[in-house]
């Protein structure tokens, strides 16, 4: 439903742990549709709705200024307190970076951010390539994980058709908004 609309997803999640995770799994879900994923980043601390409540042009700053979620997850991955040194850095961008990269559909942008890597931590793309073409290699036998709704709801779905669901009442709350938050 989503794709109807438009080609990229901007994430504005928080910046803890459990918002890095939510990015994650949003990107796991868009990437399967072909949706470009973008990460908008807000201040330390500050909750996205709080800010956008708080700061209509802040939030309108952030999302405008979202970056592609590759580009997110590397910044991420390389001031982490985890990566305390060169090996662990690159370690960290093996496991945490490039199943990203590896889920892009267009081979193209694969080539980009392999390169944008190879640069930030000094390995060389043939290095970065082969890694990247195992993840893909593994993440093939990967499953659908469906979710269990509400009692009420009494039903299994899966995760893509939750999520189109929530996003499609967003959107209808959004049309409906006299403000126009977002």
């Amino acid at each position: 439903m989503i794709k109807r609309f438009a080609e990229s997803l901007i994430l504005a999640l928080d910046s803890d742990p459990a918002g890095i995770n939510a990015s994650e799994r949003a990107f796991r879900d868009a990437s399967t549709i072909g949706l470009e994923v973008k990460v908008a980043s807000f201040p330390e601390g500050l909750d996205p709705a709080d800010y956008a409540i708080k700061d209509k042009e802040g939030f309108k700053k952030a999302i405008d200024g979202a970056r592609h979620i590759v580009d997110f997850m590397l910044d991420t991955v390389l001031t982490s307190p985890e990566a305390k040194d060169d090996r662990a850095k690159k370690l960290l961008v093996g496991k945490k970076v490039l199943p990203y990269v590896a889920r892009l559909s267009n081979r193209i942008d694969q080539a980009h951010f392999v390169g944008k890597i190879s640069i930030r931590i000094g390995i060389a793309e043939a290095h970065l390539w082969e890694e990247v073409e195992k993840i893909a290699r593994q993440g093939g036998k990967e499953e659908v994980v469906s979710v269990s709704l509400p009692a009420n709801e009494g039903a299994k779905e899966a995760r893509p058709e939750m999520i189109s669901r929530k996003i499609a009442g967003f959107l209808s709350w959004q049309e409906r908004s006299k403000e126009g938050i977002i």
